[in-house]
């Protein structure tokens, strides 16, 4: 028994090594998957000791699985057009909002989709702003204003400040941001990731033309938001 399981040790290196190359994943899931894939053959090692270990093997395959989907970071073809704003989030669009000198697009993002957030145009972080709050549903109507959340401020290479808002959700406990005040960014670069279902938001000056409407798919740095 002590052989087979140092071969299937093995194996799960092997399709552990396999998984990153062929999927590339987010480096904030990478320890996570690592850890279930171990479960998963310490589970199929069990089996030859009793039935029971077929059931936890199920579950720790379907839970590895789902977390190889969740944590996948594609690369995506982003071109680069300082006339447009780009879509942070891949998602869907749920609500426009108009207040004043800004407009907002929010997007929802459901536990299948890209959890990497992008950044929508190139420019300097003038800032980014962590606060505490609830873990209410996206689709509640205050989430966005009660949740925990992330702001982050990029002036773009035109002057426009446009705020993307990482917003945490019910399964959400964490919130990550890959920038700092004063880092330059690329349009669609990497800026952040938010764990297991949420929302973005990403407001921008009244003067541009959204290109979205409610219930429109977006891919985070692929899908135009809105042109200056």
């Amino acid at each position: 028994m002590e052989s087979r399981s140092r071969g299937q040790v093995f194996k799960a290196r092997e399709l552990e090594e396999e998984i990153e190359m062929k999927l590339p994943l987010a480096k904030d899931g990478a320890l996570l998957i690592k850890v279930f894939l171990i479960f998963t053959v310490a589970s199929y090692v069990l089996t030859r000791l009793h039935w029971f270990f077929y059931l936890v093997l199920a579950v720790f395959f379907i839970a590895t699985l789902f977390l190889v989907v969740f944590f996948r970071d594609p690369e995506r073809d982003v071109k680069i057009d300082r006339n447009l704003v780009l879509s942070p989030a891949d998602g869907t669009v749920l609500n426009i909002k108009k207040a004043g000198e800004s407009q907002t697009v929010e997007i929802f993002m459901n536990p299948l989709n890209v959890h990497v957030q992008r950044s929508p145009v190139s420019g300097v972080v003038k800032s980014v702003q962590y606060k505490a709050g609830a873990f209410l549903p996206a689709y509640v109507p205050k989430a966005s204003e009660l949740n925990e959340k992330n702001r982050i401020l990029i002036e773009g290479t035109e002057g426009a400040g446009i705020e993307v808002v990482q917003i945490a959700g019910i399964m959400v406990r964490r919130i990550v941001s890959y920038v700092k005040q004063g880092d330059s960014v690329a349009q669609g670069q990497r800026i952040g990731m938010i764990k297991f279902g949420s929302q973005v938001d990403i407001t921008l000056p009244g003067n541009m033309n959204i290109k979205v409407k409610e219930k429109d798919k977006v891919k985070a740095g692929i899908t135009v938001i809105a042109s200056v």
